[in-house]
C-alpha cells in the first residue's frame, strides 16, 4: 500500500532587487538537450494589483495540469516527455479570451524555442492548434506572451515537482500558499479542479496586461478541501 504524506507547501525563496520581496525561479537541468521550465515561475515584478476584472473585458486562462494525474488518464500521453520525468504542475493549455476556432500548424524552429518553458513539442502544437491560432496573435506573439507569463507566476516549491510517494494537502491550504507566493494575484484569479480527492488542475486568470483577472463564472472549483497529489511513479 502507498504511504500518503501530509505536505504543507513551503515556497524556496530568492532574493530579487526588482520586486523588492523574496522570489523563486524553479527550473530544471537540461535532459535530452531539453531546456524545461518546470511550469511557470516568479514574478518578475508581480501580478499588477488589477482591477477585479478585466480593464479590456479580455480573460486569459493559464490551465496548469498535475501531470502524474493527466498521465494516468490520458494514455496516450504516457511515452511523451511530460510523462517520462517527474514534473509536478506544468502549463498545458494558455486559452484565449472568446470562444473560436483555432487551426494552423507551426515551423520546427518556433517549436524549438517554445520548448524552452513547455515540456513536450506535442503539447507546443496542439497549444497553437487549439488556442493560439485564434488569440489574434502570430505565432512568435503567443509563444512571446506564454513566456512572459511563465515569467511572472511562481509555483509553491511542493508543487514542482511530483512526490516519489502519495502526499496530501487542502485546498485552503493550496491557495493560500499560491496566494503567498504571487504578489497581486487574488483567490478569484485561481480555480483548483480535482477528480474525487485527487488534484487534477490548477486555472490562473488575467488580462492582455497580466493582471490578475477574474476567472469566469463557468470556471468554477470541484475540489474539496481535501486534496490528494498523485506521485509520480
Amino acid at each position: 500500500m502507498n504511504t500518503v504524506v501530509s505536505t504543507k507547501i513551503e515556497p524556496t525563496v530568492a532574493s530579487d532587487a526588482t520586486c523588492g520581496a523574496e522570489m523563486a525561479i524553479p527550473r530544471l537541468p537540461n535532459r535530452g538537450g531539453l531546456r524545461v521550465l518546470l511550469a511557470v515561475v516568479c514574478l518578475v515584478t508581480g501580478f499588477a494589483a488589477g482591477p477585479l476584472h478585466a480593464a479590456s473585458g479580455n480573460v486569459w486562462i493559464a490551465e496548469l495540469v498535475w501531470a502524474p494525474q493527466y498521465c494516468r488518464d490520458n494514455a496516450d500521453e504516457r511515452s511523451s516527455e511530460a510523462c517520462n520525468q517527474a514534473y509536478g504542475l506544468v502549463l498545458r493549455r494558455l486559452r484565449p479570451p472568446g470562444d473560436r476556432k483555432c487551426g494552423g500548424t507551426l515551423s520546427d524552429a518556433t517549436i524549438d524555442s517554445a520548448v524552452r518553458f513547455i515540456v513536450s513539442r506535442r503539447w507546443v502544437q496542439q497549444m497553437w492548434r487549439r488556442d493560439g491560432g485564434c488569440s489574434g496573435k502570430t505565432d512568435r506573439e503567443y509563444f512571446d506572451f506564454i513566456s512572459l507569463m511563465m515569467d511572472r507566476i511562481e509555483v509553491p516549491q511542493s508543487l514542482r515537482e511530483a512526490p516519489r510517494q502519495p502526499a496530501r494537502t487542502s485546498g485552503p491550504q493550496l491557495e493560500r500558499d499560491l496566494l503567498d507566493v504571487n504578489r497581486g494575484l487574488r483567490p478569484d484569479a485561481t480555480v483548483l479542479h480535482c477528480g474525487g480527492t485527487f488534484l487534477t488542475q490548477l486555472d490562473l486568470c488575467f488580462d492582455d496586461d497580466l493582471n490578475a483577472a477574474t476567472c469566469p463564472a463557468d470556471r468554477k472549483r470541484v475540489c474539496a478541501d481535501r486534496i490528494d497529489l498523485r506521485s509520480a511513479n
